[in-house]
């Protein structure tokens, strides 16, 4: 089992992670008719909704391709990002960012620590609470999560050999 992410994948992981929160937020909120909400505001979430899934598939095929972590491990961490996207999803339709902090956490993977696995989940679930902040606006109040969620990365992964 690993203790740290293989740097060859870390960082397209953590944009993954990025990307499938919002590309879910921009979806859920496009969908769903709020009061005041202009039918072009709709359209501009759908295609950033498009724009932030493309991205997220495009990180996701980098971190298959160098082949530093299995297939079955990428899938469940992109599963686990789809459960606290889901919820943070919720969360940003109600106004509130509790919910993506009380996501289901699954079990780590094979390949990884279970401190490892529970460091990057808590990262994963101040990037959602962050990006339903900055959905609502709130931008002093997302940029400490932010870098809560750059810390685990940070914290977490393999460093660079220079």
């Amino acid at each position: 089992r690993r203790s740290l992410l293989p740097r060859e994948a870390a960082s397209d992981l953590k944009w993954l992670a990025w990307n499938d929160i919002w590309c879910a937020v921009n979806s859920r909120m496009a969908a769903s008719p709020l009061p005041g909400q202009a039918e072009d505001l709709r359209q501009k979430r759908r295609k950033q909704a498009q724009e932030d899934k493309e991205r997220g598939d495009e990180h996701f095929k980098k971190a298959l391709h160098v082949e530093a972590l299995g297939e079955a491990t990428l899938d469940h961490f992109r599963q686990q990002v789809e459960l606290v996207a889901t919820a943070g999803a919720d969360g940003a339709l109600e106004g509130k960012w509790l919910q993506a902090t009380k996501a289901q956490v699954l079990p780590p993977p094979e390949e990884l620590e279970a401190h490892v696995w529970l460091e990057l989940v808590k990262g994963i679930k101040s990037a959602a609470v962050a990006i339903i902040m900055l959905n609502h606006g709130e931008l002093q109040k997302a940029a400490p999560l932010q870098v809560d969620f750059n810390e685990a990365w940070a914290k977490h992964s393999e460093k660079a050999e220079i």
